[in-house]
């Protein structure tokens, strides 16, 4: 029966025209970033132009074009994107009476878990396909040439959270910042879960996530804990600021404890009225 809740929850989090067009806005900000940027870089090769150094997919693609508009754009607006579609679907069951039909039908624990996970998978999908296209696309016209730190083109520097890494098996670091992005994308998503407790608003619950996102970015970059700036922890270029591990992982703990105990105090009740 728990199977069956989480079953249903990914089938209405994926069959959903809002997820649709939230996947689609993010992806057309990875294409035009590829044509954009990354196509017109294609002529130089081979061509005897001077270039400081051969361009390459690790500091051209979406997740390392230093200081480009469009990587800017992308980790501004990607929250939002990530959990308008279906943030808000729990305060509508509850809203609607759905979740009380729901619970005669099923365990309520089953429907529970499985809003929670299609939540967060489909806001984490949202902001990873599209980076994984975007590094697809850019593998297939510039070389994975391996980053030379000594070269000063590169995104990551002396120091940064898992320098060894990017400059030894960049693919691998890039894999680990997709996995990042993917989990802060989704955790930010279950934000709105438990704001739908306590708020009486559905554009409130909507935006919500994204209101502190960008709050929590603009306010804690100008204190010691910058570090923990969701948006320093997200983008793979770090800016310069010495990310440590403990940082990241301690963001990523905090929103998971605050997202799942508060939506399992807040949504384990059979008589879910707002």
């Amino acid at each position: 029966m728990i199977w069956k809740g989480i079953k249903l929850e990914f089938y209405r989090a994926f069959h959903n025209i809002w997820y649709v067009g939230a996947l689609l806005a993010a992806t057309a900000i990875a294409l035009v970033q590829f044509f954009a940027m990354v196509m017109p870089k294609t002529v130089a090769i081979g061509s005897g132009d001077s270039i400081d150094y051969p361009h390459s997919v690790f500091n051209s693609s979406l997740m390392f074009c230093l200081g480009s508009f469009y990587d800017e754009i992308f980790y501004l607006s990607i929250i939002l994107l990530a959990t308008v579609p279906y943030a808000a679907s729990y305060y509508m069951d509850v809203k609607e009476g759905y979740i009380k039909n729901i619970s005669t039908r099923m365990d309520t624990t089953g429907y529970l878990m499985g809003k929670y996970l299609a939540v967060f998978v489909s806001a984490g999908s949202i902001c990873a396909i599209p980076l994984i296209l975007n590094t697809y696309l850019t593998a297939m016209v510039l070389p994975s040439l391996k980053p030379e730190i000594a070269t000063a083109v590169f995104p990551v520097i002396k120091g940064s959270f898992a320098q060894e890494l990017f400059y030894t098996y960049p693919y691998l670091y890039t894999l680990l910042y997709i996995v990042i992005d993917f989990i802060m994308a989704g955790l930010y998503g279950c934000l709105a879960l438990v704001i739908s407790r306590i708020v009486n608003n559905r554009y409130i619950v909507m935006f919500f996530p994204f209101v502190v996102y960008l709050v929590f970015r603009t306010v804690i970059t100008y204190t010691p804990l910058e570090q923990l700036s969701p948006y320093y922890i997200m983008d793979p270029q770090q800016f310069g600021i010495i990310e440590e591990a403990p940082y990241i992982i301690s963001g990523m703990a905090a929103l998971f404890l605050i997202t799942a105990a508060g939506f399992k105090i807040a949504g384990g009740k059979r008589n879910d009225i707002l």
